[in-house]
């Protein structure tokens, strides 16, 4: 029997600190006390005499308990730490724009559920659309992963992503959560064989190391290129796994590497190439074996081709190694290759400026508007089905300046490898001229005097309209490779003009794999003059100097997908192994000695190359690129002032981007598509060809606008300003 005696335990009410706060515990009972600490809330216990003797006791029983209770815990749930709220270092890793994000402490309970991979952070994608900032992390689950989406209002939408459902919540004005469950991505429930998510689990568990090697027929070097991949992984000691793109069919990839391989044995027959060509070879394994990991779809594999990741002690690196290389650069590559995406996004991501003030001098005059879409179909004998069985929208192309025309590389069955497709926007048709030009022949931006082959050769874009096959080259400079890109310098004339051109990997023009050292950018100026009968000849050279050596210790040596501004001045280019870690393409201006680089922007997205729009007065151009492997699939248009990201796509209809955009001067864009076109009774039918797009009519912008008038977008591109550029054009094409 217990003493009515009562000794005091006093229990001082406090308040315990949440992931978002600071929540109250209420006691069970509290009451004023005796105590002398004024203020402060006891509550009383009954005990007998021997209170203290069994208060004793009884901690220590109840300790010993909680001990042997987590101990087992700890067995059976090793994760158990990563299932409570996140830890305070946790929570500053969270993007910054969470901090805005309407019902907090809902949206909190529900990340926190999920098991985190402690080596990934919080990694930036692309935006589904301009008012909404976009994040993906992995999850413990191989081939899981959430995405967090929080608007400009703080409106937030949350996707778990698995191969069993993709489940989407979001929060209404009451903070309730409402879920929606949708089928798994089509990659998840494809019944194609292939390599799956417990495929790479398998690799792990070995702890093997591995490079896996991903390719696609449509980008004939990721073919060409898997032998020297396969060489420097097995010099490293890797496993070496060929990937297809699940998009392609397997007839076509067996048509692809065929091609390949006799195109490496010509170039193993000049005993010119470097001595590690003769032991490059196509390994003896299935190399038509496709992709269905959603692990590595989660690491933006599709973007671009080639991709190679590796497996090392029983992780997947999800840090993509994007491009062509040498042997030698591959290998190097892999000794020094960084894990994962990089510090925590709080302190990486720089904070989106608001909206800015434009030059409003620098809108289009007033007219009518020019059409937001207009869409030109292939039609005519000319268009042959590819060894796919679809029609061919080639790769690599590169769009004039009025919009006018296109020169596109490896252009499918019944052309040349490379070809110059004429658009008529108001007859909405297209047609192909022949070329000599070996792919990927490109074009010198901003101006069009001169369509370049791979070895130097400029062609006048006049003389390709009229000879086709049988043109003339003008003269052979600058820097030559399959991967090369050229702008005319500001300030140049009629007879007078500066061509830059800028490469990677190949200075050489003796093969795919070229010399060149370290996998550094490189560029030449040029001085062209033009004699009264038009006759063109280099003057003078800066000849190769290769670029950004002054940023070796934060950008680092290796670079991947370069493509010059339209105007000669600025490159963008992906470094391969920054200091800092994060993914994405970085924008950097030449230094006047054609060698220092200065970084001036960046486009923290996991995308394709970008493309350079055309600068306004005292503005810095746009850019557009492709985005593959996340949210909204399809071209994006970055303001590089107002620093926001533009979905450009027609609601009106379905339509796939299937090419590389380009930007005409007056800023419209022009890529190619396959979209349905219904007649009145809803029957549809797919085309290919061509659209020629306005970017400030598509929804995206047109909301933007609605919300941001401050930032006095254009509300179209004028149809007189179109009609000015193709005049300009006109005459500098000698037409």
């Amino acid at each position: 029997m217990f003493d009515t005696d009562l000794c005091l335990g006093r229990v001082e009410s406090g308040r315990t600190g949440s992931a978002l706060g600071r929540e109250t515990q209420p006691n069970v009972e509290n009451r004023p006390s005796k105590s002398s600490h004024t203020g402060a809330v006891t509550r009383l216990l009954p005990c007998r005499r021997s209170c203290i003797e069994l208060r004793e006791s009884f901690y220590f029983f109840i300790g010993v308990l909680v001990v042997r209770l987590l101990f087992i815990s700890a067995l059976l749930v090793p994760s158990i730490g990563l299932a409570t709220k996140p830890a305070e270092h946790e929570r500053a890793s969270w993007p910054t724009e969470f901090s805005r994000a309407k019902c907090q402490n809902s949206v909190e309970k529900t990340l926190q559920a999920h098991l985190w991979r402690k080596d990934e952070t919080w990694v930036r994608r692309v935006d589904t659309d301009s008012m909404t900032k976009a994040y993906r992390r992995a999850r413990a689950e191989l081939g899981a992963w959430v995405d967090l989406e929080i608007s400009e209002g703080g409106d937030v939408t949350v996707t778990e992503s698995s191969a069993k459902a993709r489940v989407v919540s979001h929060w209404d004005v009451d903070c309730r959560l409402k879920t929606l469950s949708l089928s798994p991505l089509e990659l998840a429930s494809s019944r194609t064989k292939g390599f799956r998510d417990r495929d790479l689990a398998k690799l792990l568990q070995s702890k093997k190391k591995a490079m896996i090697y991903l390719w696609s027929p449509r980008f004939v070097y990721s073919a060409g290129a898997l032998p020297y991949f396969a060489l420097a992984a097995k010099r490293q000691g890797y496993e070496f796994i060929p990937l297809l793109d699940p998009r392609e069919s397997v007839q076509f990839a067996e048509q692809r590497v065929n091609l390949a391989k006799r195109e490496l044995e010509q170039t193993l027959k000049d005993r010119s190439m470097a001595s590690v060509r003769s032991e490059a070879v196509f390994p003896k394994m299935d190399l038509t074996r496709k992709l269905l990991s959603l692990e590595v779809f989660r690491a933006n594999g599709f973007n671009h081709f080639p991709v190679a990741y590796l497996v090392e002690n029983g992780q997947f690196n999800p840090r993509p190694m994007i491009g062509v290389l040498t042997t030698a650069d591959i290998e190097r590559a892999m000794k020094e290759w960084p894990f994962g995406f990089g510090p925590p996004v709080a302190s990486a991501q720089a904070s989106m400026p608001s909206p800015q003030a434009r030059d409003i001098a620098s809108l289009p005059a007033g007219g009518a508007c020019t059409a937001a879409f207009t869409y030109l179909p292939f039609k005519g004998s000319w268009v042959q089905p590819d060894e796919g069985g679809r029609i061919s929208l080639g790769i690599y192309t590169r769009v004039s300046p009025d919009g006018r025309y296109l020169l596109r590389s490896h252009s499918g069955s019944g052309l040349t490898d490379v070809t110059v497709m004429e658009l008529d926007r108001q007859k909405k048709t297209v047609r192909p001229y022949l070329t000599s030009l070996s792919g990927e022949a490109f074009a010198v931006q901003g101006t069009w005097r001169y369509v370049v082959d791979v070895d130097g050769s400029h062609y006048h874009l006049r003389d390709i309209l009229r000879d086709q096959k049988r043109a003339k080259a003008q003269f052979r400079a600058g820097v030559r490779g399959f991967y090369a890109t050229a702008a005319e310098l500001p300030g140049g004339t009629k007879s007078a003009h500066r061509i830059r051109s800028l490469s990677w990997p190949s200075p050489s023009d003796t093969g795919l794999m070229g010399t060149q050292e370290a996998g550094a950018l490189f560029n030449e100026v040029v001085d062209v003059a033009v004699d009264s009968a038009g006759n063109a000849e280099d003057k003078e050279s800066t000849g190769n100097r290769y670029l950004c050596r002054n940023l070796k210790s934060s950008d680092g040596w290796m670079f991947s997908l370069p493509m010059v501004s339209a105007d000669g001045m600025e490159f963008a280019a992906r470094p391969q192994n920054p200091k800092d870690r994060l993914g994405g393409i970085r924008i950097y201006e030449f230094g006047a000695n054609h060698e220092d680089c200065r970084l001036v922007d960046r486009v923290d997205f996991m995308s394709s190359k970008v493309v350079f729009g055309y600068p306004k007065k005292g503005q810095k151009p746009p850019v557009v690129f492709y985005e593959g492997s996340s949210g909204i699939v399809g071209l994006h248009y970055y303001d590089r002032v107002l620093k926001r990201v533009f979905a450009v796509r027609d609601t009106s209809r379905r339509s796939v981007v299937d090419g590389y955009p380009g930007f005409t001067r007056d800023g419209r864009l022009v890529y190619g598509a396959r979209w349905d076109s219904c007649d009145a009774g809803g029957r549809c039918v797919e085309e290919t060809g061509y659209v020629i797009a306005d970017p400030y009519q598509s929804e995206d912008v047109r909301s933007f606008r609605r919300a941001h008038p401050e930032a006095n977008l254009p509300e179209c591109i004028a149809e007189s300003e179109v009609l000015k550029v193709e005049a300009e054009q006109r005459e500098i094409y000698g037409l």
